[in-house]
């Protein structure tokens, strides 16, 4: 069996060269506009595997102190403008003709906000935005506490806790809330569905070669199964309104009901793509975002004990051991809320934004053709002493003065940057207070190396030994 695996992962690369090798065709031809210095790298693959495969960070330091901020490489079979610097950052996410990369289409949907542009891509976004203001995320408060509660109630019992585990079922829990009130999460059919989320975002960081057994193959089983059972919430929904009238207030609600001057109501595949985008843009992030706080707090005394002193003040405040925690106390937190800065300006869980040239433009200069890929990398403007002094060292403090434009983009930036922001935020905030007041944790393995981007490693899920207090 093992060696007929590995027969097929050699099929997959032999494939992945080979459509390396077609897409190069186009790259290697000469040409006589002005880029930015750069280089092609090795043949068909290019400089993909010094990228990925190598160091990142190193990567990029070295071509950066070669090329500057901003170079031409060749990665993913693709020619692609690598930018580095605040500066091009502010100008690859904000330029009008920097559109989707295209990555995530078959998996999430033709119609997913990651994808459609123009007036479709600004409907889509007044519908996010609309679940994400204060007044919407008010209702959301005691749901995400009472999740936070209900996934630390058994550590207690425990004696040792996979953290990553943990927080991805906090964090889908919390979707799935969103997503439709009327599901209950530890179901054994939301479980499955949980299931194939995390399957299609693995499918996301694979060759998307579309063979028997390949990883890709399994994420596009597993969108197919999420379709037919968002298809079928929709419609039963959809029969809920036109029945009665009575609206849960969820998003689900929210994408059925709204009606643009222009489209009319969205359509079963609009609703169904957007979802499927809530789902995997909350999932991963905000779980990983979690353990990667923990870590940091845990290694970091004088941080803890500010973030300890305040939640425990809210703690004290409340005049029952058993209450839920209000949007008011959330607001009283900004000690809380500069580590969790703090911890994605350091920890970097989405290291680098992808955009497709949908023309030839024009920068510095320059200039960069049609088609080609734009790479933002992050975790370069993050890790800048420059603009961080002692940039490698975890303190919150910095964020008492916030953060010049285009300095802090953990999530994104432009017209594009992610509408869930303060929804991954308050999730933290309320899983740090309940987690804070009630244990304390130590690292099973404090020797263990981490590594920070383009994935932050957290390979045994981070296991911790954990105490009540």
């Amino acid at each position: 069996m093992e060696l007929f695996l590995q027969s097929w992962n050699a099929l997959y690369f032999l494939m992945f060269l080979l459509s390396l090798w077609l897409i190069s065709q186009k790259f290697y031809k000469s040409s006589t506009i002005k880029l930015p210095p750069g280089s092609h790298g090795l043949p068909l693959v290019g400089e993909s595997l010094s990228l990925f495969w190598g160091s990142p960070l190193g990567f990029l330091s070295t071509r950066c102190k070669r090329f500057g901020g901003v170079f031409w490489s060749n990665l993913l079979g693709s020619p692609t403008i690598v930018a580095t610097t605040v500066e091009s950052a502010k100008f690859f996410l904000s330029c009008a003709d920097c559109g989707p990369s295209g990555l995530f289409a078959r998996l999430l949907g033709p119609e997913t906000i990651n994808e459609v542009i123009g007036s479709q891509h600004a409907l889509y976004r007044r519908i996010f935005l609309g679940l994400m203001v204060p007044e919407a995320l008010k209702c959301h408060v005691q749901m995400i506490d009472i999740l936070a509660q209900d996934t630390l109630e058994s550590w207690g019992s425990k004696k040792t806790v996979s953290v990553m585990e943990e927080t991805l079922k906090f964090s889908y829990c919390t979707l799935i809330g969103l997503v439709c009130k009327k599901l209950l999460p530890s179901t054994p059919e939301m479980i499955d569905l949980m299931k194939d989320a995390q399957t299609i975002e693995n499918g996301v960081l694979q060759f998307p070669i579309d063979l028997p057994f390949s990883p890709y193959r399994k994420a596009l089983q597993a969108r197919a199964r999420l379709h037919r059972f968002l298809d079928g919430l929709i419609n039963e929904r959809r029969a809920e309104l036109a029945a009665n009238g009575e609206k849960r207030k969820d998003a689900l609600d929210e994408f059925i009901t709204h009606k643009d001057d222009k489209v009319g109501f969205l359509s079963n595949q609009q609703v169904e793509d957007n979802l499927v985008t809530l789902l995997f843009g909350g999932h991963h992030t905000t779980a990983l975002a979690l353990v990667w706080l923990m870590k940091h707090l845990n290694g970091n005394p004088q941080a803890f004990k500010e973030v300890e002193e305040e939640q425990r003040r809210i703690f004290l405040g409340k005049s029952s051991t058993n209450y839920n925690l209000t949007w008011e106390d959330t607001s009283q937190m900004p000690a809380t809320l500069r580590a969790v800065n703090e911890s994605l300006r350091l920890s970097n869980v989405v290291g680098v934004v992808t955009r497709k040239l949908t023309k030839d433009i024009s920068y510095k200069g320059y200039t960069l053709p049609k088609d080609w890929m734009v790479h933002v990398y992050i975790p370069p403007i993050h890790l800048d002493d420059s603009i961080y002094p002692n940039a490698a060292k975890f303190n919150p403090s910095r964020f008492e003065v916030p953060a010049k434009t285009g300095t802090f983009i953990p999530f994104g930036y432009g017209d594009r940057i992610c509408p869930g922001s303060a929804l991954s935020l308050l999730e933290q905030m309320i899983f740090i207070h309940r987690l804070i007041t009630k244990y304390r944790w130590e690292p099973v393995n404090p020797n263990s190396k981490t590594s920070y981007w383009p994935m932050p490693s957290v390979k045994d899920g981070y296991l911790v030994h954990v105490m009540s207090i």
